[in-house]
């Protein structure tokens, strides 16, 4: 089984072995299934079954998904689910609320991993498809049985592909049938069965699609695009385009030139069920998402005689304390007078922050404070000139360090995320970007962190600095998360910045998030 949380912008007509359950966490996305279109909302749940023929697409809001996917052995590899919240709700709402409830309890034990979660994970999926056999089942699934529907998925993977690669040449229904040695009715309903929309209209969306995209990347007239993506006339194009997407060609490029502009794939090479699973997808960090999901753990589904019971979760371990009046007390150590946790670097730059961080200073006596993305764009702190060559500014480095030692607070610094100009790769995380990549040259990076380190030296002083904590990177252990590389690239990454940092004062205090000390410590020996 597969469980992640992810965001979708544009997903082709792909189809793959895995049973898979969409939730939608928050915002709201378009699904073509089984030859019809649904639009899901916050708090929807869909299922799509094995071999099944969809495609998603963003609407004009983010979204942010949790995705499910497993064999079809474990609904013993034929059944038919028909479950989906945007039809029949107050008709299955019960049962609904138990699916999210199973989900939940399978994600709480997942992000918990408390001893013995991998079982209960299985047992919460076991559960789930148990629920779906007995409640959401409509027959058998035929594209499974005896391999028989194996050929037309291979056909239509041959003509989605050919579509994809000529686009921009005049392709006919009769075409496309010959090359199959088909009749043109046959091949029609084929399509249509399989894919949900017309072939005609199929082609339009693709040609929609590659438009769109040229428009964001270049600047080509429209007229230009128009023919290059197989439309006969700008007229035409114009009329589909705004069908389509609620604006012109030209209104579209013009806001499409801005940050905010979400650009579909071009790369939209269509998927046999081999090639695909959730490789499609991409993942994103958002806690605050899953919250929507939790509030199922503590809900009691209404008990009738159609529905399953609900285990409930243990959302923690009993703790038992004993308490002797007649022995000798020590001082609790307040934790939170350690260390305080904040944002990002750059909103220390910001007055409101500042205002809010001295008025709590004033309340919780705490030392240090820890916050991403020192090294973050936004900062400033690193580019390379024409030739490459690194250039370095700590001018807001130090307007933000100055400001925290003024206030009594040290700061505990998070060596990352990775300036763009020196990132390997473009995989960033959170709304604001925090580049999740490896280095693409090691030793610029080993060069930034001693510049880092020698300039707060030459500024603060020795005995100040040894007083502050360096942490590399946050979070490395999520990986595809926090950090786009391996778990070895993250030792070796480890070992080098560490080495940079002591080989300027060797008393500093270098460590590394929780989660990977043990590895780190049988890996470094």
């Amino acid at each position: 089984m597969k469980l992640f949380v992810n965001s979708v912008k544009h997903i082709d007509f792909h189809w793959h072995k895995e049973v898979e359950v969409v939730y939608v966490l928050h915002g709201s996305i378009i699904m073509y299934l089984d030859q019809q279109q649904y639009t899901l909302h916050e708090d929807d749940v869909i299922v799509v079954n094995s071999m099944s023929v969809h495609k998603i697409e963003r609407t004009n809001q983010d979204n942010v998904l949790l995705t499910l996917q497993f064999g079809p052995e474990l609904m013993n590899n034929n059944a038919f689910i028909s479950c989906n919240s945007a039809m029949n709700v107050e008709q299955n709402a019960p049962r609904l609320q138990s699916i999210k409830q199973y989900l939940a309890q399978m994600v709480w034990e997942i992000n918990k991993k408390t001893p013995g979660y991998q079982n209960f994970t299985m047992g919460r999926l076991q559960m789930l498809c148990g629920c779906l056999q007995r409640y959401f089942s409509s027959g058998t699934n035929s594209a499974l049985e005896d391999g028989s529907r194996d050929y037309d998925y291979k056909r239509l993977n041959r003509v989605l592909t050919y579509i994809d690669l000529h686009y921009n040449e005049k392709i006919t229904l009769q075409d496309m049938a010959h090359s199959e040695h088909l009749s043109l009715h046959y091949f029609s309903h084929f399509f249509t069965d399989k894919i949900g929309i017309p072939f005609q209209k199929y082609l339009t969306l693709i040609r929609l699609e590659k438009a769109q995209a040229q428009l964001a990347a270049n600047d080509k007239n429209i007229s230009e695009i128009a023919l290059d993506c197989g439309f006969a006339n700008v007229k035409l194009f114009n009329k589909y385009f705004k069908e389509k997407y609620g604006c012109t060609p030209g209104s579209y490029r013009e806001s499409s030139r801005t940050p905010e502009l979400h650009q579909l794939n071009v790369n939209r090479k269509p998927k046999t069920y081999e090639e695909s699973s959730s490789g499609d997808y991409y993942e994103m960090e958002t806690l605050n998402a899953i919250s929507l999901l939790y509030r199922y753990l503590d809900v009691k589904v209404d008990a009738d005689q159609d529905t399953l019971p609900i285990p409930s979760v243990h959302l923690s371990d009993q703790t038992y304390i004993e308490i002797r009046a007649d022995q000798t007390s020590s001082v609790y150590e307040k934790h939170w007078n350690m260390t305080m946790t904040a944002g990002r670097a750059i909103e220390g730059l910001r007055e409101d922050w500042r205002k809010q961080l001295s008025a709590l200073k004033g309340k919780v006596p705490f030392q240090y404070i820890r916050f991403h993305g020192i090294f973050n764009d936004e900062m400033m702190v690193y580019s390379e000139n024409e030739q490459g060559t690194p250039l370095y500014n700590w001018s807001y480095v130090d307007k933000l360090y100055d400001f925290l030692l003024d206030q009594g607070v040290r700061p505990f610094v998070e060596l990352s995320f990775m300036p763009s100009q020196l990132a390997r790769s473009k995989e960033t995380l959170f709304w604001w970007r925090g580049n999740i990549s490896p280095p693409s040259d090691p030793a610029k990076w080993q060069a930034l962190v001693g510049e880092f380190v020698r300039h707060c030296l030459n500024r603060y002083g020795a005995e100040e600095v040894r007083q502050w904590y360096f942490e590399v990177w946050n979070e490395p252990d999520l990986a595809g998360v926090c950090w786009a590389g391996s778990k070895e690239e993250y030792f070796t990454f480890y070992e080098s910045t560490v080495h940079a940092i002591k080989s300027i004062l060797p008393e500093l205090k270098v460590g590394a998030s929780y989660g990977l000390r043990i590895s780190l410590e049988r890996y470094l020996g």
